[in-house]
């Protein structure tokens, strides 16, 4: 065992490069680090003190449209779970400080009810979903191509309550059931 001398040597720079390694790493990795997933957690908390966050949910809203008739409409509608934020923007893009700075957003075309609404394999089969040329065509629409005209929607669905007008005439009648 002549040549077990440097054997030794290179299995003591090897623990000591392992403990080298082990004792820069906790130098370097935040105490956060992993916390809850592959990043540092507490770089959560800075980031919302430079950043604010720019949604605030429909309580928000309700605070100065309660008495509104699209935020009546909106909670006693199918659409009542979905954020007001989901269809229009941030709510810090219209209120400032407790008032209201700029006018809201308002985004009403089809194509933006089809990014919930259009027939997908994958959404779950409780999601009303939709072919929109072969809805219309259902709907007795003329003359329906595949350019269809996505304010159309609007003539039959109020984007708060989509429920149809007709069947909300109806249940208007039978004491909203």
């Amino acid at each position: 065992m002549t040549g077990s001398k440097h054997v030794w040597r290179l299995g003591l720079l090897l623990v000591a490069a392992f403990i080298g390694i082990f004792l820069l790493r906790s130098w370097l990795v935040p105490e956060s680090w992993g916390d809850q997933g592959n990043y540092r957690f507490a770089n959560v908390a800075e980031q919302m003190n430079v950043h604010p966050p720019r949604h605030g949910g429909i309580e928000s809203c309700k605070q100065c449209h309660e008495d509104d008739e699209e935020y009546r409409n909106h909670e006693a509608g199918k659409h009542q779970v979905v954020p007001c934020e989901d269809c229009h923007a941030p709510v810090a893009t219209h209120v400032k400080d407790g008032e209201q700075e700029w006018d809201m957003q308002v985004i009403k075309t089809g194509d933006w009810c089809l990014r919930c609404h259009l027939k997908l394999k994958a959404r779950p089969q409780t999601q009303p979903q939709i072919e929109p040329v072969q809805h219309l065509r259902e709907q007795a629409v003329e003359s329906v191509t595949e350019d269809w005209d996505d304010q159309i929607c609007y003539e039959c669905h109020d984007p708060h309550n989509p429920k149809v007008a007709q069947d909300a005439d109806e249940n208007t009648e039978k004491g909203n059931e």
